[in-house]
């Protein structure tokens, strides 16, 4: 019997080192890089993004589709409890004479089977981004992962807008494209944008390749006639928890996701570096689901709240 005791507290003991040291590289370990692997040539996007005819964009406006809530530890790794809410955002640059939109969401049915926390959906929202939709010339997606791309895909306008939508190769061909809800066949004639570095789709606008959390994961630059910068850069992180302590999604999230660790942590130490600790940095960087970072910016007016 007692060595049967024995036994049983030493495989206890085992089971709980196992589960520390488990949780501890799993959950709580996803610390960034003291030297970012990435990089981006500023001169040359701001080159770009006035070499094409055609005057700069006057504003930016966002669109809050829906909101929820992650638990903090899936988040930012060692996070601990609580939850940090999470927003589901399209955006628009507004010209004299026409409009692009980043990202589109997804509706209501993709959004309740998510496992999350959904607090509230807005069909009224939702409604005005697909008009939207049919009124935009130019639809652009930071990455093809199901909530910044189903509200293309789920459209019922879907014929009318994809002329408009411009998908990168590596979106167009990405594993996560079946996870999006585009009918069958829907994409069949589909020719997607292939480019290296950096492209210019529209004046004041340029995209930048930052492969990571998804292969088709791009940044994009927006300035408008003001001189206002923006840069959108998606889902590197999900809120500004991760830049403030330094660390990524947890190790178990970032398996699940499915994510490039080299790549994901680069891109996020210079956002550290260039953008969130540099006291030179003028440009406006916008997390896509950071509701918090997003009210800021509209109580100061650098963002506009609802789309024209």
């Amino acid at each position: 019997m007692k060595k049967f005791l024995k036994v049983t507290l030493i495989v206890i003991a085992c089971l709980a080192v196992i589960g520390f040291v488990g949780k501890y590289f799993l959950v709580d370990k996803a610390l960034i890089p003291t030297d970012a692997s990435f990089t981006v040539d500023m001169d040359e996007i701001r080159r770009l993004a006035t070499s094409q005819d055609g005057g700069l964009p006057a504003e930016i406006r966002a669109l809050v589709v829906a909101e929820g809530a992650f638990p903090s530890w899936m988040v930012a790794a060692g996070g601990g409890g609580g939850e940090i809410p999470i927003a589901f955002v399209a955006y628009q640059i507004v010209y004299a004479d026409k409009t692009v939109v980043i990202d589109t969401a997804a509706g209501r049915a993709a959004f309740e089977v998510m496992p999350f926390k959904l607090k509230s959906f807005s069909d009224a929202n939702y409604e005005v981004l697909q008009e939207s939709l049919k009124k935009a010339s130019l639809i652009l997606i930071t990455h093809e992962h199901f909530d910044h791309i189903g509200g293309i895909a789920a459209s019922p306008y879907l014929a009318e807008i994809l002329p408009h939508v411009l998908l990168t190769t590596e979106q167009f061909q990405s594993f996560f494209m079946k996870e999006a809800g585009f009918p069958a066949g829907s994409l069949d004639d589909y020719a997607p944008l292939s480019y290296d570095g950096y492209y210019s789709p529209a004046p004041g606008v340029v995209l930048i390749k930052a492969p990571g959390h998804a292969p088709g994961q791009q940044m994009i630059y927006v300035v408008t006639k003001g001189g206002v910068e923006y840069l959108f850069v998606g889902d590197i992180v999900w809120s500004l928890e991760n830049l403030k302590r330094e660390v990524n999604r947890p190790l178990l999230v970032s398996l699940m996701l499915r994510e490039d660790l080299d790549s994901a942590r680069g891109e996020i130490r210079w956002i550290i570096d260039n953008l969130y600790a540099n006291p030179q940095n003028t440009i406006t960087y916008v997390i896509s689901h950071d509701g918090g970072q997003l009210n800021e910016y509209f109580k100061t007016g650098v963002i506009m709240e609802g789309f024209k």
